[in-house]
């Protein structure tokens, strides 16, 4: 569940001239559609081996996000964009809907009030998110957001040890201006 809570931060890109967090700010606000593949390695603690999945995803802002895993197990989940009048099963997590849908907006508030986050700014920007909810935190140890012009991985580490890694790569993007 809470995977799904950064995986739209791929839609964001920026440069290291000004704050990492005003800058994703800034650009996620004028996203009018991105897509691309992503794989997903799942390393659970009591398992030997990672799980992989790979698939691709595509966010339009008024129709939302899919995002349909191809392999191994084909499955789809959709996240309703700014126009959608539909409610889904998402409903239940209405927490973490809002989250996304704040963020695909361009609306960090949410992020910043459930996370400490710290920007580190190398070769790459380096976003390092701690949850400040009591709830969050019985669940998520950290979240790890990287990348360049665009998020090019998100790195989850759960209390429990699993650690999840997501790896996109973006093959479209339209911003508003165009």
């Amino acid at each position: 569940m809470h995977r799904y809570l950064f995986i739209i931060t791929i839609l964001v890109c920026t440069s290291l001239q000004a704050s990492v967090v005003n800058q994703l700010q800034q650009h996620s606000a004028k996203i009018a559609s991105v897509s691309g593949t992503f794989e997903q390695t799942r390393k659970i603690a009591v398992l030997p081996l990672p799980l992989t999945s790979n698939g691709h995803f595509s966010y339009h802002r008024d129709q939302g996000l899919i995002w349909e895993t191809l392999h191994p197990v084909k499955n789809t989940l959709k996240l309703p964009g700014e126009s959608s009048t539909t409610n889904t099963t998402l409903d239940q997590h209405s927490f973490i809907s809002k989250l996304i849908l704040g963020v695909l907006s361009g609306n960090f508030r949410n992020l910043e009030d459930q996370f400490t986050i710290k920007q580190q700014e190398q070769q790459h920007w380096q976003l390092l998110l701690t949850p400040k909810n009591k709830d969050i935190a019985n669940h998520l140890q950290q979240v790890e957001l990287q990348g360049t012009d665009f998020t090019e991985q998100i790195t989850i580490t759960e209390t429990n040890g699993d650690i999840t890694r997501i790896t996109f790569k973006v093959t479209a993007f339209v911003n508003t201006d165009q």
